[in-house]
């Protein structure tokens, strides 16, 4: 509801931020004082419910606000003068960091950057509260025609509620399990991109360039009878006009081995999609099984199929090729009906190679095309190394591709190496069209995070993929590391940089331009002694989980490791603080001669995905008994957090057997700080099942003892880790949450402690001076 009412006047002075040209209208904008404001300078996110529709009526415009044009600016108390800044300058048309949130898309704004035309929602900017005293803003802002179109994409400062931090240019898709479906979604005669991914959404960016050099948009999120799609986890579309009506349809695999139909009854040029429908066939829902899968015998559901639509055996209609994720296999229905409309299908089975079944290992990702130009269509197939055999590790290659040496109606496929220039990893999904408008065949593919084009520099007759850098898009999240990205001024030149673990190995993430986002670039793998640090966990999931402590106190960060196997490996930085050089790694060891170890012994057998998954050891260090050397807290897989105390010295450490702490729900993963201030070192369990918890050191400084104080209700972010970190250096500490997508997230103390500092419009808009 627009306020009509000054809660007081406010009048143009001496002083007044110069008029940017395409900033004609504002608002006045209060924020009262909060109990907890004192008299520090304190940041935090500030919101304020916006409507621009009602707020463009009321100036008598007709047209919209479009939010590249808003501009928020901070005041003196009377509303006079622009308040200086750090540098002090006063801001002269950047005004605080802010993002407009459509506010029927807030809950997916920290996950993506969407663009849309709402023009209501929460304007959040970055607020600088100055004591104990209300703050007065100005939110300033151009009206333009309706059909102005809107930019196509925005910047996304990091504000800290929760939000991900951003990259100035990133991936098109960055969002875990990318899986692409290229098509003409709007009819204009330009292949568009639908994307799907891991939260089970899929996104349109639409192709904005041309034929021949596409080009696109930020990500929509598509829509299925008014709401957004989200198919559970797990979202891999194909365009396909399924019921043969001429229009485009989306057919989408999901968690659990299931297909679905959403059809378009819009129409080729304005497509609007029903709810979905499971894909039949026999009278059953598709669903993919999770066996045979000798190596993983313990699955008991699929999970992401991805369907291709072909006329797989010449008969003139539309069958449909189903991938397997755990099995590899590719699974053959053949329409039956004979008839147009949506096909009626009939299982035949997983389709046959020469030597057996084709099998991908994991992930099968079939795609259809005439490779070879020979008449016949052959199979391409995408593909994961779950990394269960040592000899996979090295040999695993991105596709499997199958030529077709049978005839059209009769396929008969024949394994081939596929001509690409170069392995591209693995978790890869291909679909087969001519990108660039030459007349022979591309392939757009999704791998891992990102999407890729394998151009075609050979012949439609006799092809040759060339592997083109990642499709990129600017303000996108930024690529950190799955589950460990620890921030630490790494490098001592006084701004905060990232080892991005997580995996295997580890790469270190160097801030070159501090800022909001900061720039970063990659420096390389973290290595010691000459070689690069690399924990395998040869039974399943390889990870390790790093962390910036100075363990043996000499005034340099040294590199500590958790890691899946369960131990903790201390790497001494025998460098200088500048520059790092790291020591041969040591094994933590307690006074029994036997390695520190959290969770299952290492020869447990491989009964279920936990134990696959590996006993995921995450270190957090301190003093915490107050005797002048470091101990460690470690959690692991199982939910366990354990103490133990350093009986050694910090050159030479030795541990005493471990205590619980505590047992919680889920896999865990922790960091230790001060968070309270009181001098004690605290704890800060993060477990899936149970969220993120301030456990409060109740000790003394040599006897710690720990109860869960509070639960932070967090947005959600899958499997957070926690960095207590002054971020934004107003002298509290805040969290950077890395996550198992790959994401970091801000979260601002203020805003987890007491949420946004909420704003209120102080009266009616008014044309800004010398407008």
């Amino acid at each position: 509801m627009l306020i009509v009412t000054l809660i007081w006047p406010m009048a143009s002075k001496a002083g007044e931020i110069p008029s940017n040209s395409d900033v004609s209208w504002r608002v006045w904008v209060r924020i009262p004082a909060a109990p907890q404001d004192s008299g520090k300078e304190d940041l935090r996110p500030a919101r304020l419910a916006i409507d621009f529709a009602e707020i463009v009526a009321a100036t008598g415009q007709d047209g919209q606000v479009p939010p590249d044009s808003i501009r928020v600016v901070q005041y003196d108390a009377q509303g006079g003068k622009p308040l200086l800044y750090q540098n002090g300058q006063p801001d002269l048309g950047g005004g605080a960091p802010h993002r407009f949130d459509n506010a029927g898309m807030r809950g997916y704004s920290y996950m993506y950057n969407l663009i849309s035309g709402a023009q209501q929602g929460d304007l959040v900017w970055v607020h600088r509260q100055m004591g104990a005293q209300a703050s007065v803003y100005a939110v300033n802002f151009d009206i333009v025609p309706h059909d102005t179109p809107l930019p196509p994409t925005l910047p996304r400062p990091t504000l800290g509620d929760i939000d991900a931090l951003y990259a100035r240019e990133g991936f098109l898709s960055s969002l875990y399990h990318t899986q692409p479906a290229p098509a003409d979604w709007n009819g204009d005669g330009k292949p568009d991109l639908l994307v799907g991914n891991i939260l089970g959404h899929i996104l349109f960016h639409e192709n904005i360039g041309t034929t021949e050099a596409p080009a696109f948009r930020t990500g929509e999120m598509m829509r299925a009878a008014g709401e957004n799609i989200d198919v559970g986890f797990y979202a891999a579309p194909c365009a396909a006009d399924w019921d043969s009506d001429g229009d485009l349809d989306v057919l989408c695999g999901a968690d659990g081995g299931k297909v679905f139909w959403f059809e378009n009854t819009g129409g080729p040029a304005q497509p609007a999609l029903d709810p979905p429908t499971p894909v039949m066939a026999g009278g059953a829902p598709i669903v993919t099984p999770p066996q045979p899968c000798p190596e993983m015998t313990f699955y008991t559901q699929d999970y992401v199929p991805v369907p291709e639509v072909v006329d797989w055996d010449g008969d003139g209609d539309a069958d449909l090729l189903v991938g397997g994720y755990v099995t590899g296999l590719v699974f053959y229905f053949e329409n039956v009906s004979g008839a147009a409309g949506a096909p009626t299908l009939q299982a035949r089975g997983p389709l046959e190679a020469e030597t057996g079944p084709v099998d991908t290992l994991w992930q099968a990702a079939p795609c259809t095309a005439d490779f070879d130009g020979d008449g016949d269509i052959d199979l391409l197939c995408g593909t994961l190394d779950q990394r269960v055999l040592e000899s996979t590790k090295t040999s695993w290659p991105s596709f499997f591709y199958f030529e077709n040496v049978g005839t059209r109606a009769a396929p008969r496929l024949a394994r081939r190496a596929f001509p690409l220039d170069e392995n591209i990893d693995n978790l890869t999904n291909p679909r087969a069209t001519d990108w660039d408008a030459d007349g022979d065949l591309d392939v757009v593919v999704g791998v891992n995070y990102f999407v890729r084009l394998l151009l075609n520099v050979g012949s439609p007759t006799r092809p040759q993929f060339k592997a083109q850098p990642p499709l990129t898009l600017p303000w996108t999240p930024r690529i950190m590391a799955g589950f460990a990205a620890p921030p630490a001024d790494w490098d001592n030149d006084g701004d905060t940089d990232f080892i991005l673990s997580g995996g295997r190995t580890a790469r270190f993430l160097e801030n070159v331009a501090p800022g909001n986002p900061p720039e970063f670039k990659e420096r390389g793998l973290v290595s010691a002694a000459g070689e690069v640090i690399s924990h395998e966990f040869l039974p399943g999931d390889d990870h390790s989980f790093a962390d910036a402590f100075d363990w043996d106190a000499d005034g340099d960060l040294d590199y500590l490791l958790g890691n899946s196997a369960g131990e903790v490996w201390w790497y001494e930085n025998i460098g200088t603080p500048e520059r790092w050089e790291l020591a041969k790694g040591r094994q933590f060891m307690l006074e029994t001669g036997s390695p520190l170890h959290v969770g299952q012994p290492l020869d447990a057998p491989m009964t279920d995905f936990a134990t696959h998954s590996g006993n995921r050891s995450d270190p957090a260090p301190g003093d915490f008994d107050g005797d002048g050397d470091h101990d460690v807290v470690v959690s692991d897989a199982y939910g366990k957090v354990t103490y133990f105390e350093n009986t050694g010295t910090n050159k030479a450490p030795l541990f005493a057997s471990g205590i619980e702490l505590f047992a919680g729900e889920g896999r865990c993963v922790m960091a230790a700080a001060d968070w309270d201030n009181d001098g004690l070192l605290d704890l800060l369990p993060s477990w899936t099942g149970d969220g993120l918890w301030f456990c409060r050191n109740v000790g003394t400084a040599t006897g710690p003892r720990f109860e869960k104080t509070r639960r932070y209700d967090l947005t959600w972010i899958p499997y957070p880790h926690p960095y207590p970190i002054d971020w934004n250096r107003d002298g509290d500490l805040d969290l950077m949450i890395a996550s198992s997508y790959s994401f970091c997230y801000y979260a601002e103390r203020s805003f987890l402690d007491a949420g946004y500092a909420e704003a209120e419009m102080m009266g009616p808009p008014e044309q800004r001076p010398g407008q």
